[in-house]
């Protein structure tokens, strides 16, 4: 499949600057006390407290995907973080339960967020099972391409043509958002319907295969 960049045919539902703008006026945002100070030292100090928790995330997320890839039950081994078959993921689950004293399903279950984003270290790494994350640091490979982007295509086949696109385009969240809700509209008008935008209060939209 080839990612191609469709030219706008939808409305723009969460880069609107107007909508944005109704929903919360950056001039009418305080910070309670003034502490830890301004809006602009708050924000700063949130983005950089979110930017260092992200990058910690993903570090440790990287080991416990090398790790979780080196588990062997009678001879087979686990390849991936889920769906192993239930011979063997039953075994992993009672090893890590009874025997290391943590449940997967804590932070990597099936819906996480982190789950999505561990579908990626074989896109991102060549070889990733060969070189130890323990002696060999894996550097996250986007700039603006966080979390949430990445989580939101995981599913799509073009899911890295995407990424790089949007990344060198250095867009937004909001923008990006709108970016594969057109593109996946015009993708359906081309090809069919294969792909829809879900979006729950509360959990981390995606894009779901029709």
């Amino acid at each position: 499949m080839k990612f191609k960049n469709y030219e706008r045919e939808y409305e723009y539902v969460f880069s609107d600057e107007e909508k944005i703008k109704q929903k919360c006026d950056i001039n009418k945002v305080g910070v309670h006390l003034n502490n830890p100070g301004s809006e602009a030292v708050y924000s700063k100090l949130l983005q950089e407290t979110f930017g260092s928790l992200h990058d910690e995330v993903f570090n440790h997320m990287v080991k416990i995907t090398w790790l979780i890839r080196r588990f062997t039950y009678n001879g087979v081994r686990r390849k991936e973080h889920k769906a192993n078959g239930m011979y063997l993921d039953k075994a992993y689950a009672v090893y890590m339960r009874d025997y290391i004293g943590y449940d997967n399903k804590m932070f990597i279950g099936r819906y996480s967020c982190i789950s999505r984003v561990m579908s990626y270290v074989d896109d991102f790494y060549i070889n990733f099972d060969d070189i130890s994350p323990f002696e060999h640091e894996y550097k996250y490979p986007y700039k603006y391409m966080k979390f949430e982007f990445i989580s939101l295509v995981y599913m799509m086949e073009e899911r890295m043509e995407l990424l790089d696109y949007c990344e060198k385009k250095q867009m937004k969240y909001s923008e990006f958002l709108d970016y594969v809700i057109n593109y996946i509209g015009c993708y359906n008008n081309e090809h069919g319907e294969t792909y829809a935008f879900l979006f729950n209060i509360g959990s981390l939209p995606y894009i779901k295969i029709l």
